[in-house]
Parts: C-alpha cells; structure tokens; sequence
C-alpha cells in the first residue's frame, strides 16, 4: 500500500482512475493528500452552531472543552483500489484543536464527516470554511473485494446510517443538521458525481477488456512456446536417431567391407582388391563431380 503526492491526486482524478473530490479547491491539494476545508459544523452535544465573532474577522469560536460536529464541504468518492485517513492539521494542533482520526474504506462516497475537539481551556477561533484536516489517500495493493463495513443489521455504514443510529453520541438536532448538510451537498454534485462515475466505469471496463485480451494474447504464446519446445525437442531426438542410424550403417559397411576384401583376398588375392578399391575410388571421384556439377549449376540459375 503507498500513499499519493499532489502529482498523483491531480493525474487520477483527471484521468477517471477512481477518485472524486468534488467543490474541491486545487490549491488544497498537498504534498501528501488533501486538505479538507469545514463546510458544516455544529456542536456535537446541544445541535448549536458555534458563535460568529465579527471582532475576529468572522471567525467561529470554539468554546473550551467542547466537541463539534464538522461536514465536509468536499463530497468524495474512492473506489475499491484506494481508502483514506485524516489527520489533524499542525495549525489546529497546535491551538488545542483536535480532529478525531478516522478512516474512509474502499467504495466510499459522501462527505467526510468527523469531530473536532477544543482540548484547550481558551476559546478557539478559526476562520469558517477553513481547512481543518488533511486526508492522506491510500494505494492499496490489490483491488477490494468488499464494499464499505456494515452495521448490525446489515446496511452500510455510512455517515447516514451512523448518526440515525440508536446509540450514537451525537446530538439528535445535530445529526439530522449535519445529514441535511451532506444531502444538499450531494444533490449540488449529483450530476456532476454522475457523469464521473460513469467516465470511470467505462475506464474500468476498457481496462478489464484490454487485461482480459492481454491475458488471452499470453495464453497464446505460452502454447506456441510449448509447440515450439515440443517441436524442438523432437527435431533434436530425430537428429539423435539419426546420428545413431549412421553410425550403425558406417560400422556395418565397415564390416562387409572387410568381409568383401577378406573374400576376394581368399579367391582372388591382392589383385582382385586392388581392382576393388580402384573402381570405388572412381565412383567416388563421379558423384564428386555430379554434386560440384550440382553446385555450380544452381549459383548461375539463382
């Protein structure tokens, strides 16, 4: 599993490999994920939204020791290849601010929703629609299998599904403002969420068809490799019989040889082998001059 630069969000998400990050701010992009910037928050206890302070630039003020629900204004997508975690930012760390770790699974679309806590005594004030956590994405080596964790009883568990839970430690007034939130964000994006999915469908497809041929191509030539070794290794025993063959026809005409010359010696003595020998000899020397003949002829034809 390997996390992914600004060079790598930037290049899936042009090219429709399986991530969405939809009202995103390109500038939010960083050198290891995404910057999440706060489109709903409210607290998480009494369903309030925090104060404005028009003193501090209207700002939201964070009230000490205190838990806030927070909706993404992004509305993300991830396919079953990648997942994601988030990560407080160093500037809100560093002011007491703390935002609940969590992860995104495979197949995941909606907003992020998450908490954020005051752990400071002071109150806090940041600038609304600020960025307030940096969602690292994930490269998972081979492609899920599952869809996102269920509940209980078998659904889904989406942001939905968890704040209408029964035992959720969320402010009803909260929950419901928080999923109205992420339901109008996601009826803003609805087309546009679309028309990407089905862009990345038909990559996936494409991508499958051209695996699906690659793996019938390798197929093909792993068999034509074995025909081909299967050819060569019965060229090879077929030269062995054939060496074998000559030499066992060389050895017995070596031997009638010697058997012919032991007979004329016998009847005829050492002329009649003299007489032998000098008619292979020129037997020989003919079909020498055939073949040669042979050569020449078929240099000057071709």
């Amino acid at each position: 599993m390997s996390v992914l630069s600004n060079v790598d969000i930037k290049e899936i998400i042009s090219s429709d490999r399986g991530i969405l990050i939809l009202n995103r701010n390109d500038d939010n992009i960083t050198g290891s994920g995404y910057d999440l910037r706060i489109g709903f928050i409210c607290d998480a206890d009494t369903g309030e939204c925090p104060s404005v302070n028009e003193e501090k630039e209207n700002r939201y003020e964070l009230l000490p020791e205190h838990r806030y629900l927070i909706v993404s204004k992004e509305y993300i997508y991830l396919s079953g290849q990648y997942m994601a975690t988030l990560y407080s930012r160093a500037s809100y760390a560093l002011k007491g601010l703390l935002v609940t770790s969590t992860t995104v699974d495979p197949n995941y679309s909606g907003c992020i929703y998450t908490s954020l806590i005051n752990a400071s005594r002071e109150t806090v004030f940041i600038k609304q629609q600020n960025a307030f956590a940096t969602m690292v994405i994930h490269e998972l080596c081979t492609l899920t299998t599952t869809n996102v964790s269920k509940n209980e009883a078998g659904r889904p568990m989406t942001a939905r599904e968890t704040l209408n839970g029964t035992y959720c430690n969320v402010n009803e007034k909260a929950g419901n403002a928080a999923i109205r939130y992420g339901a109008n964000i996601q009826q803003q994006v609805q087309d546009e969420y679309d028309k990407a999915k089905n862009r990345i469908s038909i990559r996936y497809q494409q991508q499958k068809d051209a695996q699906t041929m690659e793996e019938k191509e390798t197929a093909l030539k792993n068999q034509i490799n074995e025909i081909e070794q299967k050819l060569e290794n019965l060229q090879e025993k077929l030269t062995k019989e054939r060496k074998k063959r000559y030499l066992l026809s060389g050895i017995l005409a070596f031997f009638v040889t010697l058997l012919t010359f032991a007979i004329c010696y016998v009847f005829w003595g050492w002329a009649s082998i003299s007489f032998i020998v000098s008619g292979l000899v020129g037997i020989i020397g003919f079909l020498s001059s055939i073949v040669t003949l042979g050569d020449h002829l078929k240099k000057a034809i071709w």
